[in-house]
């Protein structure tokens, strides 16, 4: 507690700087420490661990939500897909 009151009977300026020293240093190591997990996910990505990289990401399922809130019945999603696939196939067709 006795350095706690020696800087709280400091001048405001000089906490100020204490303050944005610490700010700066905490960020620091943060960002370094991110930096390093993003080189992590990069090589991992690079080396053809793909999946591992888009497991690690925890991304939500987009088809299982979909299934879930029912929005494919309520909004007719499995008919437009069907729709927009015989459109593609009728392009591909032509061309």
């Amino acid at each position: 507690m006795n350095t706690l009151n020696k800087i709280q009977n400091l001048p405001l300026r000089t906490r100020k700087i204490i303050l944005w020293i610490i700010v700066i240093i905490t960020g620091s190591i943060l960002l370094f420490l991110w930096l390093g997990n993003i080189k992590k996910a990069i090589r991992e990505f690079e080396r053809g661990e793909k999946e591992n990289f888009i497991e690690s990401m925890n991304l939500p399922s987009l088809e299982k939500n979909i299934e879930e809130s029912g929005a494919d019945k309520e909004f007719g999603i499995d008919e437009k897909f069907k729709q927009l696939e015989e459109q593609l196939k009728q392009q591909n067709g032509e061309q």
